[in-house]
């Protein structure tokens, strides 16, 4: 489908997903139905995809939006393609409601932050952002010159993306928790151990959010497909070991 996700230059089509758009904002389910139904074509389906418009309808909407672009998806005469888009769909929904789990959980924590001033904020934010920093690890001798090189790039590879991931979610989480910020002139000299928790609370679940941002955003371009896991094979033997131990 890579050619396919390339960027739409139909504006009539670009149109028509934002109005479908507002019309699940505003719950006119029938409305997006009729619509989707009269102008269904690949390259409105794709569209939709691209602008992840079933990310705009309510949560007690997104089964019958779903239920819709299912069945619009059997314009898609390639099976698999189809299947796949089918499978798109309903990770859209699936993440919808966990970023509702997610913010819901977020108000939560941010009910147990006290008022800072923006001084104090800060210096609390720096400080649980240094605290999930990667510990540095002893790289190690063991093995050949390459060996190590290619043990040490790895490492450094691998604690390099964990820091990026945690500004990440430093950054998401101050916007998230800025409402807690308070007078430029207030001082609580117990605030800032009070807020430390909730705030750790609120960024692990922005590093949750963006996981799940990232992912969908990528599916959603066609970067990623979006496939069914399968279970690993066992062997007879052990099939039956495991029905024996069960029992």
């Amino acid at each position: 489908m890579d050619e396919n996700l390339a960027p739409a230059t139909d504006r009539k089509i670009q149109k028509l997903v934002r109005v479908l758009g507002r019309h699940l904002e505003a719950s006119e389910l029938d409305t997006f139905e009729n619509k989707v139904r009269a102008h269904c074509s690949l390259v409105l389906l794709l569209a939709m995809r691209r602008q992840k418009t079933v990310m705009r309808a309510r949560g007690t909407d997104r089964g019958h939006t779903a239920k819709v672009l299912i069945e619009a998806a059997q314009v898609i005469e390639d099976s698999e393609e189809r299947a796949e888009y089918i499978r798109y769909v309903e990770l859209s929904v699936a993440v919808a409601e966990a970023r509702d789990r997610i913010k819901q959980e977020i108000s939560d924590a941010l009910r147990r932050m006290p008022k800072l001033s923006l001084r104090q904020f800060l210096v609390m934010a720096e400080k649980v952002a240094y605290e999930a920093m990667p510990a540095q690890r002893d790289l190690g001798n063991e093995g050949g010159v390459a060996q190590q090189a290619a043990e040490h790039g790895r490492q450094i590879h691998e604690r390099n993306g964990r820091a990026n991931d945690v500004w990440f979610a430093v950054a998401r989480a101050i916007n998230e928790a800025s409402s807690s910020i308070g007078p430029r002139d207030l001082v609580r000299a117990d605030a800032t151990a009070k807020a430390v928790p909730a705030f750790r609370t609120i960024m692990m679940l922005s590093s949750r959010l963006n996981s799940l941002d990232y992912a969908l955003d990528n599916a959603s371009f066609g970067e990623f497909s979006v496939v069914t896991p399968q279970r690993p094979v066992q062997s007879e033997r052990r099939a039956r070991n495991s029905v024996t131990e069960q029992g």
